[in-house]
């Protein structure tokens, strides 16, 4: 953990290397707390044993090549998060910046162009994850700049066009920086966003506004070390925002900051985030309503079946420890066949969906108990535009809850496995 950590900054990080980081849910403060800086892992073995290892390669082979003839997995392979994801984002329109106030339309063709000249690709293959075929991590050269490339929802948006930083020179800069710090960079641009606003609404005195890269800088430095206006700011969006008498600055689910494009445009990915268990941290829910167009983002219908099969989904990656890129591309039954040929165990799609539905209660379950009873609800900047009362009856019949918790045959269900 970095300073962010030691200090116990609400979103600190813990780091892995130099530029990943295990972020979000402000697991470096955890670290912190318990006085541990560091956590070295060894490996004696270096493979695990299989059921069958023919099953397990031939399910492999066919899982890769289905991955490597998606389009948005190509993308990310060539451009990295912030590549694929402006060019999609972009010419639509869809690129919050200023805190969610104003949006705005890029050139993208130039900034791709540009992008991908910055791009050293000898290097980035030293960034990738191990064996990993998507290789989304990118080495850039940005003027003076060289290092890892910052992620598009955790650099360009929340360290650029959030804070009125259009110049990826500094946001990359600002990008190394939290990394440095130990500061979870999607969190620290939406407080710095929310601080802004509120000095704007003259409810804080402080010299900054929209661009202001070396105060943006300096106040980065000030959360990590929880100096002056960095002790309130290291509570995060909502303390802050509550605090000046303004909350609807702070656009946060559960607490946490995150929208890495305006959740207003899709009503699927703002019922996603409204029912997320951790907060505002749902970046694929974008897949079938934005990134592919698949679904018509201003309607409602099915959306709820929709919003659970994703989140299901997700679970499993998590639980199979798979990047969630690739749901880009597979669903239940490719990692169907994968379980089955590494446990010996028979899986069926519809297995993994019900167990998957099983953990998602078993998270919400965890909250009610930890007395984390927020409602499934939307900050009020997003609300009045996503259609919540058409879409949670379904969402929560289908999950097997009521008002928001799951029902005494879920609860016993979840206890039946725990032991």
């Amino acid at each position: 953990i970095g300073p962010a950590g030691e200090n116990l900054v609400s979103y600190a990080s813990i780091m892995i290397d130099k530029d990943s980081a295990i972020g979000r849910g402000g697991h470096g403060a955890i670290m912190g707390h318990k006085n541990v800086k560091a956590i070295v892992i060894y490996a004696k073995e270096k493979t695990l044993p299989v059921y069958d290892k023919k099953d397990v390669q031939n399910a492999i082979v066919e899982i890769i090549k289905k991955i490597r003839q998606n389009q948005i997995i190509r993308e990310l392979t060539e451009l990295g998060t912030l590549g694929m994801l402006v060019g999609r984002f972009g010419s639509q329109k869809k690129i919050p910046i200023k805190n969610l106030t104003e949006h705005i339309k890029l050139d993208t063709d130039k900034i791709i162009d540009e992008w991908r000249k910055s791009i050293d690709h000898t290097k980035s293959s030293e960034l990738k994850c191990w064996r990993c075929i998507i290789a989304c991590k990118k080495y850039v050269k940005i003027k003076k700049y060289k290092g890892h490339a910052p992620e598009y929802w955790g650099g360009f948006v929340s360290l650029g066009t959030l804070l009125g930083i259009l110049d990826q020179e500094k946001t990359a800069e600002l990008y190394q920086i939290v990394n440095r710090l130990g500061l979870d960079a999607s969190s620290t641009g939406c407080v710095i966003a929310t601080f802004i606003e509120l000095v704007r609404k003259e409810k804080v005195k402080y010299m900054i506004d929209w661009g202001d890269y070396g105060t943006i800088r300096k106040l980065i430095y000030e959360i990590a070390y929880k100096r002056g206006i960095g002790k309130e700011l290291a509570e995060g969006s909502g303390y802050v925002a509550k605090k000046y008498g303004y909350p609807e600055t702070a656009i946060v689910v559960r607490n946490m900051e995150g929208s890495i494009c305006d959740p207003k445009i899709a009503q699927g990915f703002g019922l996603a985030l409204a029912t997320s268990n951790r907060g505002d941290h749902q970046q694929n829910m974008l897949r079938d309503e934005v990134l592919l167009m698949k679904l018509d983002p201003a309607s409602t219908k099915n959306k709820a079946n929709y919003v659970v099969h994703m989140q299901n989904l997700f679970v499993v990656t998590d639980s199979s420890v798979v990047c969630i890129f690739t749901t880009y591309e597979l669903d239940f039954n490719d990692f169907a066949k994968l379980f089955s040929a590494v446990t010996g165990i028979s899986f069926t799609a519809n297995d993994l969906y019900k167990n998957a539905n099983i953990i998602y209660s078993a998270e919400r379950y965890f909250n009610i108990l930890a007395k984390n009873t927020e409602e499934d609800i939307l900050p009020p900047r997003i609300s009045p535009y996503i259609a919540l009362n058409e879409m949670l009856p379904e969402y929560y019949k289908l999950r097997g809850w009521e008002n928001g918790k799951p029902k005494k045959n879920i609860i016993k269900e979840i206890k039946r496995r725990l032991v």
